[in-house]
């Protein structure tokens, strides 16, 4: 089990999950090895999961020198979202708060 947090049903759920990720290739590179390590198969699906965008990167780090640990950030961010919907969870983080230049 690669997650024993979130039970058999949940992983089960997550292994039969398949997502396609796009946005900013660093941010996506990011999201698909954490959601592959829970057991989401990535670039075979149908059910698509957006990333943010170059733009977006580059709001949140406000420095091109801190854009890697945004992209870092934004691409786990993004990963746990799309494990909270497959799993169904509560609780969402909101986009314009992570996004906003209020937050950063």
């Amino acid at each position: 089990m690669l997650l024993p947090q979130v039970g058999e049903a949940g992983q089960r759920r997550l292994l039969e999950t398949a997502l396609h990720v796009h946005g900013d290739a660093g941010v996506a590179t990011v999201a698909e090895r954490y959601l592959s390590r829970a057991g989401l198969r990535v670039g075979e699906g149908s059910e698509s999961v957006r990333v943010a965008s170059s733009e977006d990167v580059a709001r949140v780090a406000g420095d091109p020198a801190l854009e890697p640990a945004a992209r870092a950030l934004l691409g786990a961010l993004a990963a746990v979202e799309a494990i909270r919907t497959t799993l169904s969870l509560p609780g969402r983080a909101s986009e314009e708060f992570v996004l906003s230049s209020e937050a950063v």
